[in-house]
């Protein structure tokens, strides 16, 4: 299931990207030292706020005390490190950050 709603995220990304890059007489060379530093810095920002998120469901009531969010079994915090609802969170969570990235690098 959920490498179907990622195919479909994908997928809509796709179609709603635009390409206006005027194209070059010579060939252009990719600085593909930027673009790893940019992809390590921000694939350490997703993992810290993943962890720093899952923390906050596993020790604090912050969910239920803004949300009104129920854990497993009626739970005020997540008690299992595999709660469902502690999954779509975190599920929820980096889909919106990835769609946030690409949205911006689509229009920047």
């Amino acid at each position: 299931m959920v490498l179907i709603i990622a195919l479909l995220n994908d997928g809509t990304i796709m179609t709603l990207s635009v390409d206006r890059v005027l194209p070059s007489n010579q060939p252009d060379n990719w600085d593909l030292a930027e673009i790893f530093a940019y992809a390590v810095a921000y694939g350490l920002y997703l993992t810290l706020s993943t962890i720093a998120l899952v923390a906050i469901c596993i020790k604090t009531t912050f969910f239920y005390d803004k949300f009104g969010v129920l854990f497993e079994y009626g739970a005020i915090q997540a008690t299992n490190h595999n709660d469902r609802v502690l999954r779509s969170i975190v599920y929820l969570q980096v889909t919106i950050c990835l769609t946030s990235y690409a949205r911006l690098v689509m229009y920047d």
